[in-house]
């Protein structure tokens, strides 16, 4: 693979952005409905909390409010560009109205008190979501154990049920939430005492893990398991990313070192340090067609390394541009954006990708 580069191509200031989405190439055409027929640049969206920008280029066109979006939810646009996933939620793009809303997703709502979203992820066709579920006993009993005794301790209870697993079907995207089937457990009853905050799906898969090197691979849509992923170290994977093809996982291990997965066979196939010990990647984006990825986070380096068979880890090119929070490429592979927060304003910066 030729030498890749990335060349600066501006920079938009005083925006933040949690998540990065761009809405995919065909739907982009047309907007996805957002009125912007025959956009001649890229369109993304930038998550903020409560509330959604929709971007031209570096030229903010929109803004979708009364939203939520989790600082760690995973945020994408579905693939006929009209709605918007953002963890356990789905949005209707055009004016932000809740299509899947949350409160209707919770498992028994109203009698499962305490009990709250620790991560989800929706699979891209939107008829299956993967949640693990969290008990905080703050949010309904004070921390009374099960023999109604107080404990005092916030969040930290004398019981602390294991956190479950389950995953939620919706007949089709189109219907909406009106057509829930309900909360489905996996094989086995899967339950952690710690409750995974990494997610990732694709067409085919299903992961969900963390803690304590726990993570399980479930195929879609029968969801049975066909993998128990080790990192061979105790630690905990923080997120994990598919490329576009499929054919490779990347996990991102104790922080700083990623660890790539072949899926035919969900097997280690390399593993290597982005950045020094005691420093956190925040961001990671993958080319959509060539075997790079792109990294940052605390130490403040952009990084392009190689995913190439052989070569998993050789640094192509790096800068110093602050402590990138969230990244994504175009549908292309020819744009990749870089939300770096901070002081003395947050920024999102735009690089052109080019081999030479």
């Amino acid at each position: 693979m030729r030498r890749l580069t990335l060349v600066e191509g501006g920079e938009v200031l005083d925006a933040y952005a949690a998540q990065i989405a761009f809405l995919p190439g065909e739907a982009a055409s047309s907007a996805g409905g957002l009125g912007m027929p025959g956009a001649a640049t890229a369109i993304w969206l930038s998550g903020e909390g409560l509330e959604i920008g929709v971007w031209r280029g570096l030229q903010r066109m929109r803004t979708i409010k009364n939203v939520h979006l989790g600082a760690n939810d995973q945020m994408s646009v579905s693939t006929d560009g009209r709605r918007v996933i953002a963890g356990q939620r789905i949005y209707d793009l055009a004016d932000g109205h809740p299509v899947f809303p949350a409160g209707a997703a919770a498992p028994s709502a109203g009698a499962e008190r305490g009990w709250e979203f620790a991560a989800a992820v929706f699979a891209p066709d939107e008829t299956q979501m993967i949640a693990s579920l969290e008990f905080h006993p703050s949010r309904c009993c004070q921390g009374r154990g099960p023999d109604g005794e107080l404990d005092h301790s916030g969040d930290r209870p004398r019981w602390k049920p294991e956190a479950p697993i389950r995953v939620v079907t919706r007949a089709s995207a189109a219907e909406g939430a009106a057509q829930r089937l309900g909360w489905l457990p996996l094989p086995g009853s899967i339950s952690t005492h710690e409750a995974p905050k990494a997610t990732a799906a694709n067409g085919r898969f299903f992961v969900i893990g963390g803690p304590a090197s726990l993570v399980w691979v479930f195929v879609r849509p029968s969801l049975s398991l066909v993998a128990s992923l080790d990192s061979k170290d105790r630690g905990s994977f923080r997120s994990f990313h598919f490329t576009a093809a499929g054919d490779v996982m990347i996990g991102v291990w104790l922080g700083h070192i990623l660890v790539v997965f072949d899926t035919a066979t969900w097997t280690e196939r390399a593993r290597f340090e982005v950045m020094p010990d005691h420093n956190y990647v925040e961001g990671v984006a993958i080319h959509p067609t060539l075997p790079v990825i792109v990294t940052g986070g605390w130490d403040e380096n952009l990084r392009v390394s190689s995913l190439v068979p052989g070569e998993e880890g050789k640094l192509l090119w790096s800068k110093r541009v602050g402590r990138a929070r969230a990244m994504a490429f175009s549908p292309s592979g020819a744009e990749l954006l870089v939300s770096v927060p901070g002081y003395p304003k947050n920024k999102v910066l735009r690089y052109t990708v080019e081999q030479r």
